[in-house]
């Protein structure tokens, strides 16, 4: 028996090692997103990116940013051309 499982009461009880939370602050969120830091506070305010407030900060969770990056990826048409002409 390992000293996890004495730990936990006996073999099969290992706890699950769950990854903590990771937070972003506005200013990250900007640099992440190559954006201004007001821009992400507006995003914050306006409900477009999920945050919570701790004092007087906002953090964003990563789950929340990765959210947001994925709802408003765009996809660009495999038939466009930057000069309109085809190669």
């Amino acid at each position: 028996m390992t000293p996890d499982e004495r730990r936990n009461g006996g073999p099969g009880n290992v706890p699950t090692r769950h990854p903590k939370p990771y937070f972003l602050s506005a200013a990250e969120v900007a640099h992440a997103l190559r954006i201004s830091r007001m821009t992400a506070y507006r995003l914050i305010n306006s409900g477009q990116l999920g945050a919570v407030r701790v004092g007087r900060a906002y953090r964003v969770p990563e789950r929340e940013l990765s959210r947001f990056v994925a709802v408003h990826r765009v996809s660009l048409n495999p038939d466009f051309r930057w000069h309109g002409k085809a190669s």
